[in-house]
């Protein structure tokens, strides 16, 4: 299904929704018309609409991928490229958002070396990775399996220690949330404030 254009998009619950939700909770107010902001591993271009406002880039390494979101008609300009080797000069962007792309990439630090390269300073950068210890995984013993399940795709997976750690180590984190793929297990994780929701997004500052 092609949505059309961001409002379209938050009225279509799916599995990806709620995640956008927390996104576009944590994106409100920070960008300015004149900003330019990057989506790294941007796919088809879903989160590009919700940064309708600004100056938008997209990357990503699935040329397949890249013609969707430029048949969008998105305003945005888009370039085939790793995260791991951002081709854009140093402290272009205001704004990072690196969504559900550590857990694809064998060197996730050096994908965060280049956002930190690319990124103004005092820009901001959105993270996000699924988290291995959620409820699901906790509850089916999969989190504790001697020989570690991880989801088909991923090189890896991260816990909140370790995903914090690793942001930590290039960024000043300045707001961290959680999404579920469904609105019973979203609606119930930011109530009950245990990190064992699906995802794990991180807001941060350089």
């Amino acid at each position: 299904m092609v949505l059309e254009s961001q409002a379209d998009w938050l009225k279509n619950p799916s599995p990806h929704y709620w995640r956008f939700k927390r996104y576009q909770e944590l994106l409100g107010g920070l960008i300015k018309k004149t900003d330019r902001v990057l989506d790294v591993g941007c796919g088809e271009g879903h989160l590009l609409f919700l940064l309708s406002e600004a100056n938008k880039y997209g990357v990503d390494i699935e040329k397949t991928y890249l013609a969707r979101a430029k048949a969008k008609n998105l305003q945005a300009r888009f370039k085939p490229a790793s995260a791991e080797d951002l081709p854009f000069k140093n402290s272009f962007f205001d704004l990072v958002c690196c969504t559900e792309v550590i857990e694809h990439i064998n060197r996730p630090k050096q994908c965060l070396r280049e956002v930190q390269r690319v990124l103004k300073p005092g820009g901001y950068c959105l993270f996000s990775t699924y988290n291995h210890f959620n409820i699901f995984n906790i509850l089916t013993l999969k989190a504790f399996s001697s020989e570690p399940r991880i989801t088909p795709g991923h090189m890896r997976e991260y816990s909140w220690i370790s995903f914090k750690k690793l942001v930590q180590n290039y960024f000043e984190i300045i707001k961290i949330t959680q999404a579920g793929s469904s609105q019973l297990v979203d609606g119930f994780f930011q109530v009950v404030k245990l990190p064992l929701a699906d995802f794990m997004i991180v807001l941060a500052v350089k």
